[in-house]
């Protein structure tokens, strides 16, 4: 059910969902990382862009990229998608709407983020995360396009993500290194 929020005049709508844990590397060295967001929003002009940077439960900020500077103590991907999905609401069903996961791959859900579920372990948490991950981008069908930061990432879940989110037949080009990303000029998304 949309709140109200239209798509005339622009191309879709974006939804970023970026990692601003501690375990992000640098996407450019050179450069601040709050700089490298506004460019990879640059490259998306034309479409509404709307911004989740996520950590865990208390560490989620909407729509502020000078937010973006990796202090999250948790990672949890569930969380994410779950604002996402909030998000995708606002919007009419007939708007073109499409998820960009920028992660370095490294999910590190903790029990302390769900009091409710009363887990004793972090294995417990991590598991369930996964699952509810799965289950909202199988049940949202919001396509997802993922950019990798690092060597760290687990290559299987984040194919699993993807599929679960695209289907079998677009899920692998659905991924990118950020590092070839910023080299094609966003080739991925166009």
């Amino acid at each position: 059910v949309s709140i109200g929020r239209g798509c005339t005049g622009v191309k879709g709508v974006n939804i970023l969902l970026v990692d601003n844990s501690r375990s992000v590397p640098s996407l450019d060295r050179s450069r601040d990382r709050i700089e490298v967001l506004k460019e990879l929003l640059g490259y998306l002009a034309g479409y509404e862009n709307r911004l989740i940077l996520f950590g865990g439960r208390d560490e989620i900020d909407l729509d502020n990229p000078n937010r973006f500077v990796n202090d999250g103590w948790h990672t949890d991907y569930h969380l994410a998608f779950q604002a996402a999905v909030k998000i995708r609401q606002e919007y009419p069903v007939e708007c073109e709407v499409k998820m960009i996961f920028i992660t370095d791959g490294v999910m590190d859900a903790f029990p302390e983020d769900y009091p409710e579920e009363g887990f004793t372990s972090k294995a417990q948490t991590m598991d369930f995360a996964r699952q509810q991950s799965y289950r909202i981008l199988e049940e949202s069908r919001i396509p997802l396009y993922i950019l990798l930061l690092g060597d760290q990432y687990d290559a299987h879940f984040m194919e699993r993500l993807s599929i679960k989110a695209n289907g079998l037949a677009r899920a692998n080009p659905l991924m990118e290194r950020a590092a070839e990303f910023l080299g094609n000029n966003g080739f991925l998304l166009k």
